[in-house]
């Protein structure tokens, strides 16, 4: 399978060819973000944008900073239960996309969009 680069083995006219996944507003979990990775496969698509945070949330575990989940990964656009990837959980993306040729491309938006951690700004 893959090794990490995103160079599938079969070439296709467009060397770069992606998706965004907006977990920030919505999140999903990683068995569904496993499920479109083989879908992205399926179309040799080979770049996975992860949009990680927003106003909305904040979707992965910073060690040092643990207070980003706790505060910004209970909520979600529509009042759902929000979430957020453990250090753990997004290594696993990160190698079952690199498995099928797909690069995952986190996005941490900065210094825009924080309202997700304005509380623990203020605490």
């Amino acid at each position: 399978m893959g090794d990490g680069d995103g160079e599938d083995p079969r070439q296709t006219a467009v060397r770069l060819r992606g998706m965004m996944l907006d977990v920030a507003r919505h999140f999903f979990g990683v068995e569904e973000v496993r499920r479109l990775i083989d879908l992205m496969a399926l179309y040799k698509l080979n770049r996975l944008h992860l949009h990680l945070s927003d106003d909305q949330g904040w979707r992965i575990a910073i060690a040092s900073w643990p207070n980003l989940t706790a505060c910004g990964g209970s909520s979600e656009v529509g009042s759902g239960p929000g979430g957020y990837y453990s250090q753990a959980e997004y290594a696993e993306i990160v190698g079952y996309a690199a498995s099928r040729y797909i690069v995952v491309v986190p996005e941490i938006d900065m210094p825009g969009h924080t309202n997700a951690r304005w509380p623990l700004m203020l605490s």
